[in-house]
């Protein structure tokens, strides 16, 4: 490992400890001065080789995981379509399948998701689902701004989106 990709790990591993630190403080830990930390983190984002995302909790958008493994006709749309979903946590292509993990409040609003994939081209070929939990401290990158831009579940639920609401309902909080 040269120099400069020291630096650019210590920088990666400053900000992945704090994410809300300040510039000058980043380049006082690392060595660096504050306008070549700034350059550098404005360079990787303008390059889309890193972004600064908020992360909500599971508690806020659903507890349920599903694994997804399909087929399609024309894969590269659903990818592009999944990677762009906030209930999407990954997804990759796995010889002639796609795998994607997702996350939902219920399992309607996974199949609203599949619906919604069915529309792509010749829709999907086959599919399956395997559900789990998603821990509650586990947290999760909102990665489209846009509510539902694809609009897949506005659609068929009314009120919901991929965005999550900022309040617990039923938080189990004592009654006075």
């Amino acid at each position: 490992m040269n120099a400069c990709d020291d630096n650019g790990v210590k920088l990666m591993r400053v900000i992945a400890k704090h994410c809300r630190i300040s510039y000058t403080r980043v380049a006082r830990e690392i060595g660096y001065n504050y306008l070549s930390v700034k350059v550098k983190i404005e360079r990787a984002i303008a390059r889309g080789l890193m972004d600064v995302k908020p992360l909500v909790s599971a508690k806020l958008y659903g507890k349920i995981g599903a694994l997804l493994r399909f087929k399609a006709s024309n894969p590269g749309k659903i990818i592009e379509f999944l990677s762009k979903c906030n209930r999407v946590l990954g997804v990759m292509s796995v010889g002639d399948e796609i795998v994607a993990m997702l996350v939902a409040r219920d399992k309607l609003e996974v199949m609203a998701i599949i619906n919604r994939l069915s529309l792509f081209g010749d829709g999907l070929k086959e599919y399956s689902i395997e559900y789990g939990e998603i821990p509650p401290y586990m947290m999760i990158p909102v990665k489209n701004h846009d509510t539902c831009e694809h609009d897949c579940l506005n659609r068929i639920f009314e009120n919901r989106s991929c965005l999550p609401s900022l309040s617990i309902k039923n938080n189990n909080r004592r009654k006075k």
